[in-house]
């Protein structure tokens, strides 16, 4: 018996195959990377992009570190008790 393909959810590929696959460029998918709106893998060199989670992500519009990570930029560090 083979192997069965892994299933669509469990999909990961490189950013260029990941570019290709939303129509969008590669630069515009390394941007979005940057920023944190787009999940990925990194093993060791290599940055893969799950297919199901990359293409919700740009449905959503919304990074995927908002729901995780509270934004404290905006907020001066004066010490405590101010």
């Amino acid at each position: 018996m083979g192997r069965s393909a892994p299933s669509a959810a469990a999909r990961f590929v490189s950013v260029r195959r990941f570019a290709d696959l939303v129509g969008l460029s590669e630069r515009t998918i390394w941007r979005l990377v940057s920023r944190n709106e787009l999940p990925v893998l990194r093993i060791g060199r290599r940055t893969l992009i799950s297919v199901m989670q990359g293409i919700a992500a740009l449905e959503n519009g919304t990074p995927i570190s908002s729901s995780t990570t509270p934004d404290t930029s905006t907020r001066p560090c004066n010490g405590p008790g101010e």
